[in-house]
């Protein structure tokens, strides 16, 4: 009798609305990878863009592409030179992972690697598949009380810390955070967790802030027809005084200009163009360390962190990958288009704010 061969049933986008179910290769795990069998994968606001556009920002689908990147899965065969895992473990999984070790991973900022791997992303696969092998040091083993979907949420939690730390969320703290999505809600649950001591929490959906009552946030607001004016002084209202800190987290333009009318003295643009983190480097399973992409590089002037750039206004937003959103000539391009002067410099790199 011929030999049986295991069926990698995966989903695969070939182009805007163009989304297959097909059986690819079990992959052979290299030296350093390993190979998984797959248990839970997130549907991301970025998968959802791809599928229904074909594109999110600059990353174009131009071949077939797996889509998934919030994984989670049990290793069952690992590569030669790997120590560390073995078949049998329950790991979640770093998305991105870079391929060469350039000047940004020597300092720590291997998320701004120009070459780094990121699953879903073109011209990468995913992991939305029954089988897939990956970077084994990028693979993170799970404890007995944490289950496959919990490790499949990690990545997305990952978001919420990289946007508090880069923030400076600490022991009593102001916050606003637009948008009740995923990210926002994540973005709601660490900053209590840091000690926040006020989290509103602004969005169009009422069962959304419903939640986001229910897991920690001190006020929310419905958006109606206000202007980003109005909700700016709503907030204040609230507070009683300006948020030390805003995280945007919907993408929504008229959200941005509340932000920034709220969290500083900046006169107000018309327009603003938004950048985006291009991933939560280090906030996954890894200690930042001294200077690393999960810490701060200096003083954050007006503390408007945008750590999500996302379009999708659906029931599952999460974060859009902007290309060279950390990219801190970008940055400065950025400040002298909307406000007409280049913003105060707080460090070499803006490396995921």
């Amino acid at each position: 009798m011929a030999e049986q061969r295991a069926e990698n049933l995966s989903v695969v986008l070939h182009r805007a609305g163009d989304l297959r179910l097909e059986n690819r290769p079990v992959p052979e795990p290299g030296p350093n990878e390993v190979l998984l069998r797959m248990h839970s994968v997130g549907i991301c606001g970025s998968d959802v863009h791809y599928w229904q556009h074909g594109r999110t920002g600059d990353f174009i689908v131009k071949k077939p592409m797996v889509l998934g990147h919030e994984a989670s899965g049990t290793v069952i065969k690992v590569g030669s030179s790997v120590t560390h895992l073995k078949p049998g473990d329950r790991v979640a999984i770093e998305p991105g992972a870079p391929r060469d070790i350039d000047e940004f991973c020597k300092i720590g900022r291997y998320n701004l690697s120009p070459t780094i791997f990121f699953c879903a992303t073109p011209p990468d696969d995913g992991n939305l598949c029954r089988y897939y092998a990956h970077n084994a040091s990028f693979c993170y083993k799970l404890p007995d009380n944490i289950t496959f979907e919990e490790g499949a949420l990690i990545e997305p939690l990952s978001v919420g810390i990289h946007a508090c730390r880069r923030g400076g969320v600490t022991l009593g703290s102001k916050v606003l955070i637009c948008g009740a999505g995923p990210i926002g809600l994540v973005c709601l649950l660490v900053a209590k967790t840091m000690g926040a001591a006020q989290v509103v929490i602004t969005d169009l959906s009422t069962s959304r802030l419903e939640k986001a009552k229910e897991i920690g946030a001190d006020f929310t607001i419905q958006i109606k027809k206000e202007t980003p004016k109005d909700m700016a002084c709503m907030v204040q209202g609230l507070l009683n005084c300006m948020p030390d800190i805003t995280m945007e987290c919907s993408g929504a333009e008229a959200s941005i200009q509340t932000g920034i009318y709220v969290s500083s003295s900046f006169p107000y643009p018309r327009s603003v163009p938004a950048f985006t983190s291009f991933f939560s480097g280090h906030s996954l399973g890894r200690d930042p360390g001294s200077g690393g992409a999960g810490t701060g590089d200096g003083p954050y002037p007006h503390r408007e962190c945008c750590c999500a750039g996302g379009g999708y206004q659906g029931d599952i937003s999460l974060l859009q990958y902007v290309a060279h959103g950390d990219c801190y000539a970008c940055i400065q391009e950025s400040g002298r288009q909307a406000f007409g002067y280049t913003p105060l410099p707080f460090g070499k790199s803006a490396g995921g704010l």
